[in-house]
């Protein structure tokens, strides 16, 4: 594969087919190449930086220094750093890891609905660890962090977000939802996301600041373990850069994922090692990682979130309290999770507009890269996730 190609080296990764390698920036382009030709669809995402980064590096350097210089590279490289929290363990330590280290955070920003924030469509409760009350993040998880942080760092702006609030009618028409889901090139499709940014205002509003030189700063995920020729791998996803979609942001490459970056690669590969470092000798943790094509979607989340929460404790120690109230991972349409979106009767324009603008952009695309997951009598449509190629990390042959 020529490596001078621009889509190489974009900072958020391409689509690639196979055999031909034919590369795509747009991952509708390429789902609907692949159906014409029958071809294969895999996430690029910088393989030749992990193809060829030096393993004899790993376990030499503390998670924690790695942390700090990461936070370190971003704000000697921004004038304005935002950090988007969510309360859970990849972005609380962040936050973590430039409050310890004294390095200064300008902007934390959280999206979270004016209706929710007072406690609509819900009771706050931590007995209910279901998808469907990841609403009470924010009483347990969300809003005692922003009250310490104001309290303790009042030179750290704290910017809460609202959406899908007072749509007007042109936002909702299939028309604009086509043109958006387009400009956002979404990885998976979904509905709650596209209402995150289905007015462009929302851009505008996720940060007041008027520097120009500004970083959005998000966590993304953790390393996602696999098998492969007796090797503990680690493979990137496209589906979780979902939720960071900013748009103008992305285009200018302003949009900063803290651990998966081209930019520090040693820190992806760290992570990476140090959870299979822990996984290696444990049969039950093993099982985890091993998955087959076999497995329904909903086997293979759960399967994610169990080994997504052991390596917390592995990847966060310093930082993360276990006890920290937090719900389960979605179900594939994310109907449990943001169940107030598809229940709430004034959205329910937006919801049936949206389901017609994506059958649309979807339509020619073969079912064996598409999901489907209902709600009541709805059939949502949805996009595969797409993996990179697993990249060795830690050998099982060895000591």
């Amino acid at each position: 594969m020529n490596l001078k190609h621009p889509l190489l080296s974009s900072k958020y990764g391409c689509w690639a087919s196979l055999p031909s390698k034919k590369l795509f920036s747009s991952k509708l382009d390429a789902l609907k190449y692949a159906s014409q030709t029958n071809e294969s669809i895999y996430f690029y995402f910088h393989d030749h930086i992990w193809d060829n980064f030096d393993r004899t590096l790993l376990g030499r350097i503390p998670l924690s220094t790695l942390y700090k210089e990461r936070a370190q590279q971003l704000r000697e490289k921004y004038s304005h750093l935002v950090l988007h929290y969510s309360g859970g363990a990849d972005s609380h330590n962040i936050l973590h890891t430039f409050i310890t280290n004294n390095i200064k955070l300008d902007e934390i920003s959280v999206r979270w609905p004016k209706p929710l924030r007072d406690g609509k469509f819900y009771t706050p409760n931590t007995k209910d660890t279901s998808a469907r009350n990841a609403v009470s993040e924010w009483d347990f998880a969300i809003k005692p962090t922003l009250d310490w942080v104001a309290c303790n760092r009042p030179d750290i702006k704290i910017t809460i977000v609202d959406y899908v609030s007072d749509l007007a009618q042109n936002l909702t028409t299939v028309e604009h939802i086509e043109s958006r889901i387009v400009s956002m090139n979404v990885n998976r499709g979904g509905f709650a996301t596209l209402a995150m940014w289905v007015d462009p205002a929302t851009e505008i509003n996720i940060s007041q600041t008027t520097v120009s030189n500004t970083a959005h700063i998000f966590g993304i995920d953790k390393p996602i373990l696999t098998l492969k020729d007796n090797n503990i791998c680690v493979q990137f996803m496209d589906a979780v850069f979902e939720n960071s979609l900013i748009p103008e942001s992305k285009v200018e490459e302003r949009v900063e994922p803290f651990y998966w970056s081209p930019d520090f690669p040693i820190l992806a590969l760290e992570q990476a090692y140090q959870s299979a470092l822990s996984f290696k000798h444990s049969k039950e943790l093993m099982s985890l990682i091993e998955h087959s094509t076999t497995l329904t979607p909903s086997d293979m989340l759960k399967r994610f979130e169990e080994q997504s929460n052991i390596q917390k404790k592995i990847l966060y120690k310093d930082s993360w309290n276990i006890n920290t109230f937090q719900a389960g991972k979605p179900n594939v349409a994310r109907s449990d999770w943001y169940f107030w979106l598809y229940e709430n009767k004034e959205l329910e324009p937006l919801r049936n507009n949206w389901t017609q603008a994506f059958n649309n952009l979807i339509e020619g695309i073969d079912q064996r890269l598409l999901l489907t997951a209902s709600f009541e009598n709805l059939s949502i449509p949805s996009i595969r996730p797409v993996r990179t190629k697993p990249f060795p990390i830690l050998s099982l042959n060895s000591q």
